[in-house]
């Protein structure tokens, strides 16, 4: 009778992990978002830097 509390923590945990692992893929997809941004601006300004020359 004493395990039936168990399960459930186990599933609260797994709840969590997935809720965790959710959070940081999102936070991974905006990091790469961002990157693409700054690759893209650094291109301009080279594009800019070059056309000056």
């Amino acid at each position: 009778k004493g395990q039936k509390s168990s399960p459930r923590s186990l599933d609260e945990v797994k709840q969590v992990k997935n809720d965790v692992q959710n959070q940081f893929d999102l936070l991974d997809k905006e990091l790469q978002r961002k990157h693409k941004e700054l690759r893209s601006q650094q291109d301009l300004v080279q594009e800019l830097r070059e056309s000056l020359t």
